[in-house]
Order: structure tokens, then C-alpha cells, then sequence
């Protein structure tokens, strides 16, 4: 579904009436080490998160009275033969198989290849894992008897240079056809090129159904006739672009040739990046208390996190400030301070660091580009600023985040952007008193 209108997949005058779960990139068993350093307890949250969210998308498969449930590749995270990973899989297999759900399975890049599902032995009846060697179909039928065709392959080793859609055979005319493929799309940007291939060469074999796994952020894609969609992983696994926001997975309902896709937001735990404009429109404020300010805003936020969710955030402060901007060594400080206030009482979100984006004036200057010229004019003549803040500029704008550099320059040209910040330098090496003192 685009947009809330059911997609007509070429199917007409064809009886089906079935529905699926596409999921992917599960990472069960993620040790979470990278929070375990903030706070252990907060890894230990998330680490039983992986399986909770998994735990609720198969009540949630079971209640919908779904016909298939399918797994595009990184069921695990890589751990070897963990039995609590594998017993809790297991029990979630055969659940699902109980209320006469089918499994598919294809095999990703962190799962145990040599041994398919390591660690789960005897496979329940009614749980599908395409071979690691070549493509391989299964013709499964729904509750009221449709039949569908999957084909899919799992990964032979770890790493995957070749296209392993080449060898998938063309779609079956008159039944409904879902490819199964861990892969990298079209060469997505910030992520590891596994599998790669072209939306040419699936677009080629004729399925109106792609379940693509891999790559962590959703992506929903009609062409044609044909969807190429990634269902993103099923629970954030770091600060990275791609693990942030909701996670989840897609309900499909397939019926008389119309096809409805709905993202389903289940995860448990979450990572968000959010902007805090800190002093607000004015922001000519000579003392203020950070501490409380952050803190109320974290107390506000709390209001969109659910009783039983988590969230990790990293929070950018944006805006501006008459006086000094603010260092690295007190925005750690303010971040336990206002963890202890919030975190450790009960509070839904965890402030994994703070950011500075500050402005002065009315450019935005981060810290660390000031810190840097105030440094680099002491050692030269001003003759040679023009060069040295023109680059710094271009290195600092390339390293701001989009949304964060969008907001805070506006319309400002690079011209206006360079005298500003030439001047200000200037003015900071005479001494200046509006302006703060160099560093050191």
C-alpha cells in the first residue's frame, strides 16, 4: 500500500486471499557491549529487547491469523552456538508453526551458515530454510488454500561478492511469487556491500514480491508491478543514521490481486537523534542552568516513549549563546547529571551524549571549528586568515549533520558565512571582550 491505497499487482481475476510477515535482520543475541560501557544495566535492557520485539512480532503473527512467516537473513548476531539464543528461537518456531504458521528462512551474513540455524536442532515441520547453495522454491499453500511460490537462498560463507539473484529461476505465471534474498540494493549507501545486485536483474524474474533483507533502514518500493521492499531490522542496534527510529516489521495481505503492506512498530527499545534549540529564540542569556533545561526537555520527551519502551538518545544542541560556548569536558558532566536525575529514577530515556552545535551571533560556528582558528591565528599574520577560515568552514560544514547545518545556516551565503567568521576570529586575536578568550 502507497500512501494508504492498495497496490494492484497484475494478479486480477486470480483468487488470493493470504497474508505474510516480512522481517529481517533480527540479531538475536546482540551483547550490546557499547552501551554496556554508559550503564550495564542499559545494555542488559536492550539485549532482552531483541528478543521481546521478536517475541511480540510472533504474537503479532499469530493474532493476525497469518499464512507465512518470513525471515530475510541475520536471524543471529554472529555468536557462536549461544544455547539461550537458540532455545528461545526455537521455542518462537515452534509457536508459530503450532498455530499453523509456515516459516521461510534465508540465511544473512551474521548467521551460523556452516550449521543453518546453529544450535536448533531438529527444525519443527513447517520451518523452511533455503539452501546455502543454490536458489531453492518452495510451493507452500495459505489457510484457504492458495498456493504460493517462495524462492530464496541463504549465504554459503560469511562474505558475498557475487549477485545471488543471477540464478533465481522466473516467476510461476498465474500464482503469487516472493523472492527471499539477503542482498545489498543498487549499492546503498553505509553499508557493507554483501550480495550486491541491481533492481534490473530482480525487476527480470517476474515476482511481485521481493523480501529483502540486509539493510537497516525500511525502505517500502513499488515498480511496476513488482515490490522491492526492505523491512529494516526488527530492533535498533546502535546511534548509526540506519539504526535510529522506529523499528519493526511488514504485515503483507495479499488479496484478489491487491497487495496492502503495513509497517508494524514493535521494538522495544529505540535509538533517536534530536535537536534542542537551548536558549531559544532570544538566546542572549549570560546564566542559565543547562542542567535543568536539558532535563525538562528530556521529561517532555519521555511523553511520546511508551511504559514499556526505552529510548537511547543523542541530543544536539542548537541556538545561540552570548558567551561562551560550551565544552566537551561540561557536556559529559551535564550528561550524567542529568542521567542520575532522570535515568536512575525511573525515567524512559537515556542521554547517550550530548552535542554541541551551538552558534554565536548569528552563524553557526561549532566549538571545535573556533577552538581551531583561535589556535591557528595566533601563529600567523592576517594575511593568511582568508585561507585558513575558508577551509575550516568547508571541513566543519562537511562533518555537521544535514538537518542540523540546514536549520542553523538558513539562507546565509558562503560569503556571509566567511566574513562572520573571519571577523569574529579577528576580533577574538585583539581581544575582543564580546567574544570568548582563545583557548589556552
Amino acid at each position: 500500500m502507497i500512501d494508504g491505497r492498495p497496490i494492484i499487482l497484475g494478479l486480477e481475476g486470480v483468487k488470493l486471499a493470504f497474508s505474510f510477515i516480512h522481517c529481517s535482520d533480527l540479531h538475536l543475541g546482540t551483547p550490546f557491549g557499547g552501551l554496556r560501557r554508559h550503564d550495564d544495566r542499559l545494555g542488559g535492557i536492550f539485549e532482552s529487547a531483541t528478543f521481546a520485539t521478536f517475541t511480540a512480532l510472533c504474537e503479532k503473527a499469530v493474532s493476525e491469523e497469518v499464512d507465512f512467516f518470513v525471515i530475510a537473513g541475520d536471524v543471529y548476531d554472529g555468536v557462536k552456538n549461544n544455547p539461550k539464543t537458540a532455545r528461545l528461537l526455537k521455542e518462537h518456531l515452534v509457536r508459530l508453526v503450532d498455530a499453523g504458521v509456515d516459516v521461510l528462512v534465508a540465511l544473512g551474513n551474521h548467521d551460523h551458515v556452516g550449521d543453518l540455524l546453529a544450535g536448533v536442532a531438529e527444525l519443527p515441520d513447517g520451518v523452511y530454510v533455503f539452501s546455502k547453495d543454490r536458489p531453492q522454491t518452495f510451493r507452500l499453500e495459505s489457510a484457504s488454500g492458495e498456493e504460493v511460490v517462495f524462492v530464496g537462498r541463504s549465504f554459503p560463507t560469511k562474505r558475498v561478492s557475487e549477485d545471488l539473484s543471477q540464478d533465481f529461476p522466473n516467476a510461476e505465471p498465474g500464482l503469487f511469487n516472493i523472492g527471499v534474498l539477503h542482498c545489498t540494493l543498487d549499492g546503498a549507501p553505509l553499508h557493507e556491500g554483501q550480495s550486491p545486485t541491481k533492481t534490473a536483474s530482480l525487476l527480470s524474474k517476474g515476482y511481485q514480491y521481493w523480501a529483502l533483507g540486509h539493510i537497516h533502514t525500511r525502505m517500502t518500493r513499488l515498480e511496476g508491478t513488482t515490490y522491492l521492499n526492505y523491512s529494516g531490522n526488527l530492533q535498533g542496534l546502535s546511534m548509526k543514521p540506519s539504526e535510529r527510529g522506529p523499528k519493526g516489521a511488514l504485515l503483507v495481505r495479499v488479496d484478489s490481486g491487491q497487495c496492502r503492506v503495513e509497517f508494524l512498530p514493535l521494538a522495544k527499545a529505540r535509538f533517536e537523534s534530536r535537536c534542542f534549540n537551548l536558549y531559544g529564540d532570544e538566546g542572549w542569556v549570560d546564566s542559565v542552568d543547562e542542567e535543568e533545561m536539558i532535563s525538562d526537555h528530556i521529561l517532555k520527551l519521555e511523553e511520546e516513549v511508551q511504559a514499556d519502551e526505552i529510548m537511547v538518545l543523542r541530543l544536539s544542541l542548537i541556538g545561540s549563546r552570548s558567551q561562551r560556548l560550551l565544552v566537551e569536558g561540561e557536556l559529559s558532566e551535564i550528561t550524567s547529571i542529568v542521567n542520575r536525575r532522570r535515568w536512575q529514577n525511573g525515567g524512559r530515556v537515556f542521554l547517550e551524549s550530548i552535542e554541541d552545535h551551538l552558534q554565536m551571533r548569528d552563524v553557526f560556528l561549532p566549538a571545535t571549528l573556533m577552538e581551531a582558528l583561535y589556535d591557528a591565528a595566533r601563529e600567523m599574520e592576517s594575511e593568511g586568515l582568508d585561507l585558513l577560515v575558508e577551509e575550516c568552514i568547508q571541513k566543519a560544514s562537511g562533518k555537521t549533520p544535514a538537518e542540523i547545518r540546514s536549520e542553523l545556516l538558513g539562507e546565509l551565503s558562503s560569503a556571509e558565512v566567511f566574513e562572520s567568521a573571519r571577523s569574529m576570529v579577528l576580533e577574538a586575536v585583539v581581544g575582543d571582550s564580546n567574544h570568548p578568550p582563545m583557548p589556552g
